[in-house]
C-alpha cells in the first residue's frame, strides 16, 4: 500500500484556520454541596450552597440558580449531571435512594443503597446526562432527592449528611458540549 503525505502548509497563505483543528473542551462546571443533614424522604432538597473553594467549585461564567431546590440552566448544551451522597442510618431499616428528577418530578437517575444497619454509613452516586434545549422547559430542569424506604410501617431513618465546611453529599454540573 502506497504511503500519501500531506503537506498541510502547501496551498494555505495567511493564517492557518482554526476550523481545521479541533476545538473546545470543558466550559462550564459547577458543584453545589449540602449544607446540614437531612432525614427521611425529602424532595427536593433546598438546602445546597455552590462551593466556591480554589479549584473546587466554578469553571465558566456560566451558573445556575438553584431556588427552591430546582436547578436552572442558563444555557443550553448536554450535561453531564452528578449527586453524590453520604447515607447513615440510625436504626435498622431498609434501602435508600438518590434520585435525579426533572421540575415535573419525573425521575431522570437513580441509585438504590443497601444502607439497612443501625449506624451504618455509605457513600453512593447517580449520574445523567441531560440534552438542555430550552432553558425554560419544566423537562430541562433539575432536582435531586433522597426516598427512603424505612421499614415496615415506620418511616425512614436514613440521613444524607451535609456540612458547612466539608463536601460529603454534593452535586455537579459538567457542561460537556453544544446540543
Amino acid at each position: 500500500m502506497a504511503l500519501t503525505k500531506l503537506n498541510l502548509a502547501s496551498g494555505v497563505t495567511g493564517t492557518l484556520p482554526t476550523s481545521n483543528y479541533v476545538q473546545g473542551g470543558i466550559s462550564v462546571a459547577d458543584m453545589y454541596s449540602l449544607t446540614g443533614d437531612i432525614t427521611g424522604d425529602t424532595a427536593p432538597i433546598t438546602a445546597w450552597t455552590r462551593v466556591t473553594a480554589d479549584s473546587q467549585g466554578t469553571l465558566g461564567g456560566v451558573t445556575f440558580s438553584s431556588g427552591s431546590g430546582t436547578f436552572t440552566f442558563s444555557t443550553t448544551g448536554i450535561y453531564l449531571i452528578q449527586f453524590s451522597g453520604y447515607v447513615t442510618r440510625t436504626s435498622d431499616d431498609r434501602s435508600c435512594f438518590l434520585r435525579i428528577t426533572d421540575a415535573d418530578n419525573n425521575t431522570i437517575a437513580e441509585n438504590k443503597q443497601a444502607v439497612s444497619v443501625a449506624n451504618d454509613s455509605e457513600s453512593f452516586f447517580a449520574q445523567c446526562m441531560l440534552d438542555v434545549t430550552n432553558v425554560s422547559s419544566n423537562a430541562n430542569k433539575v432536582r435531586f432527592g433522597l426516598a427512603d424506604a424505612g421499614g415496615q410501617g415506620q418511616s425512614g431513618s436514613g440521613k444524607l449528611i451535609g456540612s458547612s465546611t466539608e463536601n460529603n453529599t454534593t452535586c455537579s454540573f459538567i457542561r460537556l458540549g453544544d446540543t
